[in-house]
């Protein structure tokens, strides 16, 4: 009686459960793998049988599909969104999910209708790093920030119907599956472009001093050209994610993508694999 109300305070399902008590693992056995974000029950005789640490053998097995060179074979939903949410293929959130703090970035933005809302954390800090720029002669603007579930739906079908769908897939997140959803996604350009000085915001000095900068204010240059194998995403030098000033530094360090520090730390979140 113990153990099933362990497992119920996991809110794991009816058939979580039964996949558990079929795998005739002992519970005393499974209890280390239980606890850790992204355990699929349905896993667990493989993960006994590598023998590895237990996060280690949840990434590898289950989440394989993190790095984007490996095939996505899963669906997983994300119950309760962070600034370290993974969202791409195969990790979605709610189409209802609409973060509860967000605030209006006061930055300048390249239109007067551009979105131009985030997660209250992500505005102070990418006001703070405008500001910043702005001592160096740079000015930065804000291209989009948070779309909703819609918003990303009718984008998404715009793209379709001016591309085949594999390439229209390679520019436009599916709706569900985007960080702007997640209020901590921002697409950035810079006056110099928004004047017509330049074509793309990769070719600008404001691109070169985010790269090299952002980190210190909680951004991550979130799809690089290096690791578009990894992220599954083309290069976007314009996309930057907030993901806090500790995570942002340590990728910043390790040149590493959102996935890497990911297969490095796990999940922060509650990971629910929709069977």
């Amino acid at each position: 009686m113990d153990t099933i109300r362990s497992l119920m305070k996991q809110h794991m399902s009816l058939s979580a459960m039964r996949a558990l008590a079929n795998s005739k693992v002992s519970y005393t056995t499974a209890k280390k793998y239980i606890k850790i974000n992204g355990f699929v029950a349905q896993d667990l005789k493989k993960y006994v049988a590598s023998r590895k640490k237990p996060l280690a053998t949840i990434l590898s097995i289950s989440h394989a599909q993190i790095n984007s060179k490996n095939k996505m074979t899963r669906t997983y939903r994300i119950a309760n969104p962070s600034y370290l949410t993974l969202v791409k293929d195969g990790y979605g959130i709610s189409k209802n999910y609409v973060p509860n703090d967000l605030v209006t970035v006061n930055v300048a933005t390249a239109s007067a209708d551009t979105p131009n809302k985030m997660r209250k954390a992500a505005a102070t800090a990418l006001e703070k790093m405008a500001k910043a720029a702005k001592k160096k002669g740079l000015e930065l603007v804000i291209n989009s920030a948070y779309r909703s579930y819609t918003q990303q739906e009718e984008l998404y079908n715009e793209y379709h119907a001016m591309y085949d769908t594999e390439t229209a897939d390679s520019l436009v997140a599916k709706p569900g599956y985007s960080e702007h959803q997640l209020g901590l996604g921002v697409d950035m350009t810079s006056q110099s472009v928004v004047d017509g000085k330049y074509s793309t915001f990769g070719e600008t000095k404001e691109y070169q001093w985010m790269k090299k900068n952002a980190y210190k204010y909680g951004f991550i240059l979130r799809y690089p050209s290096s690791k578009t194998s990894i992220t599954g995403t083309s290069n976007e030098p314009w996309h930057y994610r907030y993901v806090g000033k500790k995570a942002a530094k340590e990728c910043y360090i390790n040149n590493w993508t959102l996935e890497e520090y990911i297969l490095h730390h796990g999940f922060d979140t509650k990971i629910i694999y929709a069977e």
